[in-house]
């Protein structure tokens, strides 16, 4: 296990704590979003957030990654569960804190048997081109017709 907040220095702790209210203020309002994709409450949301920064943040190293739900995963919670129980119900919930407490397991098998470069066959050329692809047409002026 690393050493908790590695990289954390007197010299950068107040450009760090900018850094964590700056994402706090943008992933807030993200993963409340999330959630209700997700058929949760947003309080789900919340906990998404906060509970996996806070052990990230003790033992992980790197400081440019930033482990946070995002919209398709929240769509894959609703479409895995959403046949099997009412959202919103109680066998719901249940059902979506199973399936984040296997996803958490299995997360961790990974990393004991040191299974890391599996994810280099699921994240290649293609996910940065389909990532660059979207941004550039965010970015482009709509064409007129």
């Amino acid at each position: 296990m690393q050493r908790p907040l590695t990289g954390l220095t007197r010299r950068n702790v107040g450009r760090e704590l900018m850094a964590g209210v700056t994402l706090l203020a943008i992933a807030i309002p993200l993963n409340i979003g999330y959630a209700q994709i997700a058929g949760l409450p947003p309080t789900a949301g919340l906990y998404a957030l906060v509970v996996p920064a806070v052990v990230y943040a003790l033992t992980v190293s790197s400081r440019q990654v930033v482990a946070s739900p995002d919209a398709a995963a929240a769509a894959l919670v609703a479409s895995s569960i959403g046949g099997l129980a009412v959202a919103g119900s109680a066998d719901y919930l249940t059902l979506a804190l199973a399936q984040a407490i296997l996803g958490g397991v299995m997360f961790l098998l990974l990393a004991v048997f040191k299974l890391g470069f599996l994810a280099n066959f699921l994240l290649g050329d293609s996910t940065v081109y389909d990532t660059n692809r979207a941004a550039i047409a965010a970015l482009a002026p709509e064409e007129r017709t």
